[in-house]
């Protein structure tokens, strides 16, 4: 099965893709306010270069150029699905079996250390495994050490929070409590 076969709904989902732009450059660092194309910046934690949403740019990769808004967000779109297949390969999840609050946390994950394996984080993947949101949340924050990292949480615990409150939502219009 190729990866466009298994490409997961969440990667259609506005609100996934709004998270992952807020926390990947909330500034909009290297966009050019004048002919609107984002360039090249120099990475928050280092290493290669930076263009868009937290792509890292890669030997053999030229952006000088710059890249429009809608080249940037395809781009975002094809790191989320390198993340996707990290999911698939190294923890056997199928993105497409996660809900957006369990999705976001381990693609989040992934977008920051590479990894969600239960060697690596089993606390996250037992919260994700049983579908807690609050560990869910609460083991997400073992990766802050900064401002930087410590505004991605903020705005990770919020989106789960608010995925919590629609799953409850949901919930009680099920059994009737809710118009």
């Amino acid at each position: 099965m190729s990866r466009f076969e298994r490409r997961s709904p969440h990667l259609e989902d506005a609100e996934i893709l709004e998270y992952f732009k807020s926390v990947e450059n909330p500034r909009l660092k290297g966009l050019n306010k004048v002919d609107r194309k984002f360039y090249p910046f120099g990475s928050y934690e280092g290493g290669s270069d930076t263009i868009g949403y937290g792509h890292k740019i890669q030997e053999g990769e030229d952006f000088s150029a710059g890249l429009s808004n809608r080249d940037i967000n395809i781009l975002l779109v094809k790191d989320l699905m390198l993340a996707e297949d990290e999911l698939i390969n190294r923890s056997n999840i199928l993105p497409s079996d996660l809900n957006n609050a369990q999705y976001v946390s381990l693609i989040d994950k992934i977008f920051n250390t590479g990894d969600v394996t239960k060697k690596n984080w089993p606390k996250l993947r037992k919260a994700v495994d049983s579908n807690n949101y609050n560990n869910m949340i609460l083991e997400s924050k073992t990766q802050t050490n900064g401002n930087l990292l410590t505004d991605r949480f903020d705005k990770l615990s919020n989106f789960i929070k608010n995925e919590q409150n629609k799953d409850m939502q949901a919930a009680f219009k099920r059994v009737n409590f809710l118009p």
